[in-house]
């Protein structure tokens, strides 16, 4: 099985795509798929935040300021590695 790094996924899937800064609004139903470790890196060290739920609090907004009055449903992914993976077994 060939491992491929998702820098490289990412270019090869958005090579010629324009990425508007919010998703447009649609009248049909639309549903979002979030990577949720992503965001939390991309959103950084939250500064003043304390506790478990005020990091969530933070999370939330992004989310809602994205995409919230423009789609239907919002899908939040996190993924894990199991020990007998074939992922765990290329670290």
């Amino acid at each position: 099985m060939n491992s491929t790094a998702k820098s490289e996924l990412l270019g090869i899937l958005t090579g010629d795509i324009e990425t508007p800064p919010k998703v447009p609004h649609a009248e049909l139903k639309t549903c979002v798929l979030i990577d949720g470790h992503a965001l939390i890196q991309a959103l950084g060290k939250c500064s003043g935040c304390k506790t478990f739920g005020e990091h969530g609090e933070v999370f939330l907004d992004a989310v809602k300021h994205h995409f919230g009055d423009q789609t239907t449903r919002i899908d939040v992914v996190f993924d894990r590695y199991i020990d007998a993976s074939i992922k765990s077994a290329t670290r």
